[in-house]
């Protein structure tokens, strides 16, 4: 029986998103009983989150380098690392949680980053390990990257909804980090049962350079100005959403999962025009105009719509974040397919795991 192998670690990774996303609302929930919830402390947990993922694709890359032959292997024993720290994380978090001043934005950051930075490295090396390794198979990164981040994106926006507003209530914080680990235990074995499937010739030893390519520091830099915007919208647009809707909890949920779903149909998006061989250049210069003209209405819309009934506008504001994520979320897939020249002699995964860092530390 022929094995589909991509299809299945892409699925794989769908899972390992789903628990990702619970731990992260899990963490922040825990947090924001030490220092509130409000702007700033939102501000200062993702963005310390999405620096220790932009950290461990760096760690990605060395092992990809120093260890090109287990590089599944790897995969699996960063699940079983992942999981374990997560089941016991509670009273790690609380511990180290109170040591700290409830005021301090610093003592935030500080405790945030210590507690974090293991189980967010190691999160953020999936990514380039299975880039190289699932690139043997399609020799195309803007398929690879914009399937793989496609599929992580959306299993961690089902998971921002179901923790909020059933998880919670139903299991509590525990009990959510309990089917995280077990997903997480899940795709370890299963990624192991897949070992023994070789994937083949690798695709990667013929030269293959998109149409339009672009420099890999040009590339970079680009990825480097979409990470900025796209986490400055999401932290725009909590923030908005938060003051109509008098800073509910649940709001912080809605906005996660609408987000990231909106960027994983835009990554998608990106995965079938790099199949087809479309101008993925084009595809970007319409997206960032698009994006801009999108950014200008909302403020007058949502504000006008606001201002006769805040519920309605509440929604519209919701609306547009979906909206944007989705114009925004093929970008950086785009950018890898363009930037990124393979040959026998490159390592897609390391290049990507460069991207990566510089979308995830801008």
């Amino acid at each position: 029986m022929k094995i589909d192998i991509p299809a299945r670690l892409t699925g794989l990774f769908f899972i390992s998103g789903f628990a990702a996303l619970i731990y992260q609302v899990v963490w922040q929930r825990i947090l924001f009983t030490t220092f509130g919830i409000n702007a700033d402390s939102v501000t200062v947990i993702v963005s310390v989150f999405m620096f220790g993922l932009g950290m461990g694709t760096l760690a990605g890359n060395w092992l990809q380098k120093k260890f090109p032959h287990r590089l599944l292997d790897f995969f699996i024993a960063i699940e079983i690392g992942i999981g374990l720290f997560g089941l016991f994380s509670i009273p790690l978090i609380k511990q180290a949680s109170a040591f700290a001043p409830p005021d301090s934005l610093l003592a935030l950051m500080g405790i945030t980053y210590a507690v974090l930075a293991l189980p967010t490295l190691l999160m953020g090396a999936t990514l380039p390990l299975l880039v190289t390794y699932l690139n043997l198979h399609f020799a195309n990164i803007g398929q690879t990257v914009g399937k793989l981040y496609a599929f992580n994106t959306l299993g961690s926006a089902i998971a921002a909804l179901m923790t909020v507003s059933f998880l919670f209530v139903v299991t509590g914080q525990q009990g959510a980090l309990t089917l995280a680990f077990c997903c997480n235990i899940l795709t370890a074995f299963l990624t192991y049962r897949l070992r023994r499937f070789a994937l083949g010739k690798a695709a990667t030893n013929r030269k293959t350079i998109p149409k339009n390519a672009i420099p890999f520091a040009l590339a970079l830099l680009l990825s480097a100005t979409a990470g900025y915007v796209g986490l400055s919208l999401q932290m725009f647009w909590f923030r908005t959403i938060g003051f109509m809707s008098s800073g509910r909890s649940e709001a912080f949920g809605l906005i996660l999962f609408l987000f990231l779903c909106g960027v994983a149909g835009g990554s998608r998006k990106t995965e079938q025009l790099s199949e087809a061989g479309e101008n993925l250049a084009l595809f970007i210069v319409k997206s960032l105009a698009l994006l801009a003209l999108s950014i200008y209405v909302s403020l007058v819309i949502v504000a006008a719509v606001a201002s006769l009934d805040q519920v309605l506008g509440t929604y519209v504001a919701y609306g547009f974040l979906a909206l944007q994520a989705r114009i925004s979320g093929g970008i950086f897939p785009a950018l890898c397919h363009l930037g990124i020249k393979q040959s026998a002699k490159v390592q897609p995964g390391i290049a990507v795991g460069w991207m990566y860092f510089s979308n995830r530390h801008c």
